[in-house]
C-alpha cells in the first residue's frame, strides 16, 4: 500500500494487487469477476401443496420455472437463479437440513408474511403453467461443430 499498490481482489492464499501506471488517467481495471449461481425447485404434490424445505421427498423434473439474473447483489456480486419444477413421487419429508419443513396449500404459502414477491409470483406462475401443461423443456442434443 505504502508503494501506491491497490487492492483488488483476495483468495485463499493470495492478495492481488494493482498499480495503475499512467499518470493521465484513472484505473479502467473490471472488478473482480464473480457471479452466485443457485439451483431451487418447487416440488408440487398431487394434493396441490408445495414442499416448504429441502428434504429427502423424491421427485422428477417438469418443467424450467425461472432463470433470474441480478446484479448488484450479494457482497456487490452478480445472482443467477435457476428455479426447476419438480412432481414429487413420495410424500414422505426427512428432515435433516433444517429445522422444519412441510407440505404447505398454495394459497396458505402465498398468504405467509414471510414469502417474498417474487417467490409468489413464481409459485403462482408455476401453478398455473402446471394446471395448463406448460412447460419448458429440456432436450439433450449432441452437437457437431466442423
Amino acid at each position: 500500500m505504502e508503494k501506491g499498490f491497490t487492492f483488488h481482489h483476495a483468495r485463499d492464499g493470495f492478495v492481488m494487487m494493482y498499480k495503475w501506471l499512467p499518470q493521465d488517467s484513472e484505473p479502467n481495471l473490471p472488478p473482480a469477476c464473480h457471479t452466485n449461481l443457485g439451483v431451487g425447485a418447487l416440488v408440487f404434490n398431487d394434493q396441490k401443496q408445495i414442499l416448504t424445505e429441502e428434504t429427502g421427498v423424491d421427485a422428477a423434473y417438469l418443467s424450467l420455472i425461472t432463470f433470474r439474473h441480478t446484479h448488484n447483489m450479494m457482497f456487490g456480486n452478480s445472482d443467477i437463479y435457476v428455479l426447476l419444477m419438480m412432481k414429487a413421487l413420495t410424500n414422505d419429508i426427512i428432515i435433516n437440513e433444517v429445522q422444519d419443513c412441510k407440505w404447505m396449500d398454495i394459497e396458505e404459502y402465498s398468504k405467509h408474511p414471510h414469502v417474498h414477491k417474487f417467490n409468489r409470483l413464481v409459485v403462482q406462475k408455476a401453478f398455473e403453467y402446471r394446471n395448463r401443461n406448460l412447460k419448458l423443456d429440456l432436450e439433450k442434443r449432441t452437437v457437431l461443430v466442423m
